[in-house]
C-alpha cells in the first residue's frame, strides 16, 4: 500500500469516536486488503 492509503485508513480508524464504529471500520479496511480494492 501507499503512505497516502495507508494513512487514509488509519485516520478514518482514529477518528471513530465510539468502540463499534472503530471495529467495524477496521473489519470493513481488512474486507478491503482482503478482495484486494485497496
Amino acid at each position: 500500500l501507499s503512505y497516502s492509503n495507508k494513512r487514509r485508513i488509519v485516520l478514518g480508524i482514529e477518528d471513530a469516536r465510539t468502540a463499534e464504529t472503530r471495529q467495524r471500520r477496521i473489519d470493513k479496511a481488512i474486507g478491503m486488503l482482503r478482495e484486494g480494492k485497496i
